[in-house]
Order: structure tokens, then C-alpha cells, then sequence
């Protein structure tokens, strides 16, 4: 059955449509606004710029017919000529003065005198208020002018033109309008366009793949997702279809292997179950038998020459017996009974017994025993009885003289344990294999040994593993947590 992780989902997300959306249609409104002012502000200087020549073309002419009119001696024609003017929607006021602002002709009867700007002699200039345009041009004093007015002066007077801005507003306002209807007008369409292509191009493969995704998370690893794009999208999706289906095929493998194990994980309880009813059953007429032979030993008619293989059988039995227990050991561990314990004094104990299980060989043990003493959290005598049968193992793979190394050091929280005798070795090929259970390279070996060693380290959350080369000697590792 196919089992389904859980993680914390945010209830409240930002969808990608809306994360793309925003963003392009921010910057199309600081572009239109940003455009929206340009086109305004260059509209304006274009507009006034417009608006002086004509202003500077309107007084031009306004010179040339009253000089027409005063060469000719048609003064009384100028004030028609004023009034003429003023009907002009754009003029709302000309006035013609004497080089000192003194009213010559005004077509508003209220004005007395203007104030002419300093330093204003000759040509046109412009003065720009709020609402209005002012444009003084000189009359100039030409040569046929000179019989009426002297030659002293370089100008007769100063036309003065009031020239209102409100047809240059209502244009511009005209234009602003036209400008913003027409950007509506061009820009919805084009975010509908934007957003429906955003729909198109990106969230509906996505929402294919997130459906996609849904239907893996509830365990339907066969799940493809059908999206023929050539594009990015397309080499993501392609890319989740193809580790979907490796995937489900290492599943359907993992699925085999995890059936295949719990077969034999049946049939090793059951074999172990049956080891151990095997093993009782066969304790309990060992001890009969073995309680029979003493009785002979000890009888006095028995043959002299059959007592002398008692011993042997009792050393035999002795050696069926040890199988048995390491069998119920392995195939039944007992609970641990963890405490703290200094394993330097552990260790130092377990040489001492060792030392006594030296026979007819000249092997000498090394360790030195630190000054900091270094707890543990662990059942002594289960570690003691892994320390002991490697020791032994040891021994028995030193021919007749050699030497036994314990080293110690703590890293990181752990204490690490080296355990190097300068025996024969165990073939290369041999050593993948030695901490499984009922393999050994000795002749008369149960083993069983190293496996229980194993287990019993396995169990203190330690590791276990080997080192070793022919005719060179063995280096077991061992590593355990420090206590606390």
C-alpha cells in the first residue's frame, strides 16, 4: 500500500497569475503616465512656442498697417483698426503707447498708462502671466516717419497686444481628453491580452501539473501529464513525466524487493522460533546425558579404558551446550539493562579475564588506560561479552606469539575503540562476510560469535565493522555514543 507523506501547505498564497499580472501592469501604467507627462509637457512648450510666432506675426502686421495708416495720414483709422483686431477670440486687448507707457490708442477706454519692461528698446517681447500672454512691439521711427516725429527717437511708440490663453487651455484639455480615451482604448485590450496570453502560456500548464501533482500525492505514480508545448513549460512537465515514471518503476522494484523481504523476514522468525524450541528440547536430554556420564565417571566398576574418553564426551557436551546458548542468545537477545559505567575500567577488567584464556602462547596485551575516565550509557555485561569473544577471536587467530592492541579515543560525542591483533588475517574476499550469522573461518567456530557482537552493539545504537589483511593481522572498529 502505497503511503502518502504529509507536510504543512500554506492556506493563504499569492496565485503566479497574479505575481506575473501586477508586475507588467504596473509597468504599463508608469509608462503611460510616464508618457502621459512627456507628451503634456513637450505638447505645452510646442504649443507656446506656436503660439509666440503667431502672436509675433499678428504684431508684425498690426506695425505694418498702422505705419500704412500714418504714412498715409489715416490716423483717424487706427482705432478701427484696434477694434478690427479685438474681435479676434484670442485678444482680448491692444493698446498702443508712447515709448514711456503713455496711452496712445487702447481699445479698453479704463487704461491710462502701462508700465513698459526695462531696458525694452526695440524688437518684440513677451510676457507670460497665468492666464494670458502680453507682447510688446516696438513702432519703430523710419525715415518717412521722421517729418511727423523727428528723428530723435528710435521708436514712436510701443504696441502693446493681451492675448488670452483660454482657447490654448481648451485645446490642451482637448488633447489630454483625446490622449486618455485613446490610451484606454489601446491599453484594456492589450492587459486582456496580456493576461489572457499569461492564462494561456503559463498557468494552464502549470494548473496541468498541479493536477498532475495532486494525483501523485495521493499515490498514483502512472500519472502523466498530457501538454504538447515546445517551450520551457514543455521541458518542465517532460522532465516530471520522465521522473515520474522512473519513479514508479524503482517503486514497483522497491515494492518486490520489500514483499521478498518480508517473506524472509517470516521465514528467519519462524526458523528462529523453531531454533530455539530446537535448542530447549535439545538442552534438557543434554543434561540428562551429560549427568549420566558423570555417574560413570565416578563408578568404580566402570572400565578404566572407557573412563578415559569421559572427560572428552563431557568436553564435547561442554561445546554443544555453548552453541546452544550463543543460539538462543542471537535468536532471542535479552532486554538491556543500560547504566552509566566508566569502559575504560570495562575494558581493563575483560583484559584480565582474556589474559587467562591465553594457553601454550606468548601474547601480550596492550592498553593504555586513560587518566579522564569515559562513560557510557550501556549494559556491561552485554558489552563485556562483546569485548571478551573479540579478545578471544584474537587469540585464536595468533599461532604462537603476537600482539593485542586496544586504542581509545573520543570524538564528537562518540568513543571509538580499536581492537588490532598481529595474527593471521582474514582473506579479503572472507571479509564482507564474517559478521553474518553461522559464518566462520575456523574449523570448530559456531559462528555465531561476531554476529551476537553485532546485535549487541547494533542495539546500543553503535557500529561494528572490520578491517584486515592475510599474514598481517585484523583491526575491529567499534563506535558508541558517549553517556549524555
Amino acid at each position: 500500500m502505497r503511503q502518502v507523506g504529509s507536510y504543512n501547505k500554506k492556506q493563504h498564497y499569492t496565485s503566479i497569475n497574479i505575481k506575473i499580472f501586477i508586475p507588467i501592469v504596473v509597468c504599463l501604467l508608469l509608462s503611460y503616465i510616464s508618457l502621459y507627462f512627456f507628451i503634456i509637457k513637450h505638447l505645452e512648450t510646442s504649443l507656446h512656442t506656436i503660439m509666440e510666432e503667431q502672436i509675433s506675426n499678428l504684431t508684425h502686421s498690426v506695425t505694418h498697417n498702422i505705419d500704412y495708416v500714418m504714412e498715409t495720414e489715416h490716423r483717424n483709422e487706427v482705432a478701427p483698426i484696434l477694434q478690427n483686431l479685438k474681435e479676434n477670440r484670442s485678444i482680448f486687448e491692444i493698446t498702443i503707447t508712447d515709448p514711456a507707457g503713455k496711452i496712445f490708442k487702447s481699445t479698453n477706454p479704463a487704461v491710462t498708462k502701462i508700465r513698459i519692461p526695462d531696458g525694452f528698446k526695440s524688437g518684440s517681447y513677451f510676457i507670460k502671466s497665468e492666464t494670458s500672454y502680453r507682447a510688446y512691439t516696438a513702432l519703430e521711427n523710419k525715415e518717412e516717419c521722421h517729418r511727423c516725429h523727428g528723428s530723435k527717437n528710435a521708436i514712436n511708440g510701443i504696441l502693446v497686444t493681451d492675448i488670452s490663453l483660454e482657447h490654448f487651455f481648451e485645446f490642451e484639455k482637448e488633447v489630454k481628453e483625446y490622449f486618455i480615451i485613446t490610451s484606454l482604448i489601446i491599453c484594456i485590450p492589450l492587459i486582456l491580452i496580456i493576461f489572457v496570453a499569461i492564462n494561456w502560456t503559463v498557468m494552464r500548464p502549470i494548473n496541468l501539473l498541479k493536477a498532475s501533482m495532486e494525483q501523485v500525492k495521493n499515490g498514483e505514480l502512472n500519472t502523466l501529464t498530457d501538454y504538447a508545448g515546445n517551450d520551457e513549460m514543455g521541458d518542465l512537465i517532460d522532465g516530471f513525466n520522465q521522473m515520474i515514471t522512473k519513479i514508479d518503476i524503482l517503486y514497483k522494484e522497491v515494492e518486490k524487493l520489500y514483499q521478498k523481504e518480508i517473506q524472509k523476514a517470516g521465514q528467519i522468525a519462524l526458523a528462529g522460533e523453531l531454533a530455539i524450541g530446537l535448542a530447549h528440547e535439545i538442552r534438557n536430554p543434554l543434561a540428562g546425558i551429560r549427568g549420566a556420564i558423570e555417574v560413570l565417571k565416578d563408578d568404580a566398576e566402570f572400565a578404566v579404558s572407557y573412563k578415559q574418553i569421559l572427560p572428552e564426551i563431557l568436553h564435547e557436551m561442554d561445546r554443544i551446550n555453548t552453541i546452544l546458548n550463543d543460539l538462543l542468545h542471537y535468536a532471542k537477545p535479552k532486554e538491556l539493562e543500560p547504566s552509566k559505567f566508566n569502559i575504560n575500567e570495562l575494558i581493563s577488567q575483560t583484559v584480565v579475564v582474556a589474559q587467562n584464556q591465553v594457553i601454550g602462547k606468548e601474547i601480550s596485551f596492550i592498553y593504555a588506560n586513560p587518566d579522564e575516565p569515559v562513560y557510557v550509557n550501556a549494559d556491561p555485561m552485554k558489552l563485556q561479552q562483546v569485548l571478551l569473544n573479540l579478545f578471544i577471536n584474537s587469540i585464536q587467530s595468533i599461532k604462537d606469539k603476537g600482539i593485542i592492541e586496544i586504542e581509545e579515543y573520543s570524538i564528537d560525542k562518540v568513543v571509538e575503540l580499536k581492537i588490532k591483533d598481529t595474527g593471521q588475517g582474514i582473506p579479503e574476499d572472507k571479509l564482507p562476510d564474517i559478521f553474518k550469522p553461522f559464518f566462520t573461518t575456523k574449523s570448530r567456530g559456531t559462528g555465531l560469535g561476531l554476529s551476537l557482537s553485532k546485535k549487541i552493539i547494533e542495539q546500543h545504537n553503535g557500529k561494528i565493522w572490520a578491517e584486515s589483511k592475510v599474514n598481517e593481522g585484523t583491526t575491529i572498529h567499534i563506535s558508541l555514543p558517549l553517556w549524555g
